[in-house]
């Protein structure tokens, strides 16, 4: 096929991208397109880096038009996801393979075509690009077939390090030039601006919305909501009337708590769900929590039911003993402090937050620490923050 007629399939296929989907169409006219030289042997199909798309007009020539139009959505979510400037220094084959498993539901969903061979696998369904990576990883560490995305590490490796394609349906080149943030601005601002056209005319991709809440709500420090929650339940216990003895000595007056402690209760759940390395963080914050609250803290342990309580206290030594390992339910744990009679300052609940039955809301407050990939998660009651 001549190179005109490859540049008109091209153009006839962003047309009717164009057409149909105006948000994939805002990211992909931002890229500059080049035909990839013959000495380019690592463009054997598309790659883009944020500032340009490359074709292997051989690929492009044995392509159907539903195949090319897949392929160009494929390579503006790259972009419109910062996978070139986020790539960083981490492998760039595994990135590349990470990224197609990111960005391959999106298309699925859209109701784009797949090129045979393209990486999908619902058990990354909604992980972000680094969550998979770092998955990826530890497989290749491993070698053979991995467990968790199938692929055969053995093979990879035969393809070697480099940039270009990886992942059989297009690939990310690694950006790494000095103005490498102000790329990654200028996407993240591309992305934002698609999302707000195609919401302008009704017709936003599936799963853009919640991809658009997770990319650019504010990010906070999960530690630091936990202890602005612990401070907050404090400041109403303050009494000047009572200094606080501690730095009497000193002639330096300060408030004390009313009766030198501040009552907040954690529940955590322990369901099978949550991971060792989940539970190990929960324990490692219950210390610090107990330290500031100066006094005794009541923790229950909830799967489906309790599965057990215990009370840590800031001066003794007894490890945290999590107990659990069943299905998920967040009402056992409220109901255990209403029947105990409880009226904590506040409740701190550590979960992954993958359950929907919630009781009556409590008179308390609520501050639910999510650990994981449930950006979905949303009670009908308390505050959330996540644990990154």
């Amino acid at each position: 096929m001549a190179e005109d007629a490859i540049l008109t399939k091209i153009m006839k296929a962003r047309v009717q991208i164009a057409l149909k989907a105006p948000f994939f169409s805002a990211l992909l006219l931002r890229l500059r397109m080049h035909e990839a030289k013959k000495h380019e042997l690592w463009c054997p199909t598309m790659a883009t880096n944020g500032k340009w798309l490359k074709y292997n007009k051989n690929f492009v020539e044995e392509m159907s038009n539903e195949e090319l139009k897949g392929v160009l959505v494929h390579e503006a979510m790259h972009c419109g996801l910062q996978h070139p400037t986020r790539c960083g220094t981490r492998d760039p084959l595994i990135w590349n393979l990470a990224a197609d498993f990111t960005v391959n539901p999106f298309l699925i969903d859209a109701g784009y075509s797949l090129i045979k061979g393209a990486l999908v696998n619902d058990k990354f369904r909604g992980m972000s690009t680094e969550k998979v990576y770092s998955i990826l990883l530890e497989e290749a560490e491993k070698g053979g077939v991995g467990e968790t995305s199938g692929i055969n590490w053995v093979h990879v490796k035969c393809l070697g390090e480099g940039e270009g394609d990886f992942g059989g349906m297009g690939g990310v080149v690694p950006y790494r030039g000095d103005d490498a943030e102000e790329l990654d601005e200028e996407w993240k601002g591309a992305l934002q601006q698609a999302h707000k056209v195609a919401k302008n005319q009704g017709n936003v991709p599936a799963g853009i919305d919640r991809l658009i809440r997770e990319l650019f709500a504010p990010k906070i420090n999960w530690k630091e909501a936990l202890r602005q929650f612990v401070a907050e339940r404090m400041k109403d216990n303050f009494l000047w009337e009572r200094p606080n003895r501690r730095f009497i000595s000193s002639g330096i007056y300060l408030p004390s708590l009313d009766g030198e402690k501040i009552q907040i209760d954690i529940i955590s759940d322990t369901s099978g769900s949550m991971s060792e390395q989940q539970l190990c963080e929960v324990a490692s914050e219950v210390k610090d929590i107990v330290k500031v609250c100066n006094g005794e803290i009541l923790m229950v342990y909830v799967d489906c039911s309790v599965a057990g309580v215990q009370h840590i206290n800031p001066w003794s030594d007894e490890p945290i003993e999590m107990k659990g390992g069943g299905g998920t339910c967040f009402r056992p744990g409220f109901e255990y402090l209403d029947n105990e009679g409880r009226t904590p300052n506040g409740v701190v609940y550590f979960t992954d937050g993958y359950c929907n039955t919630y009781p009556a809301s409590p008179d308390y407050p609520v501050l639910w620490i999510i650990s994981g990939e449930n950006h979905d998660f949303d009670p009908p009651f308390g505050s959330v923050t996540f644990m990154d």
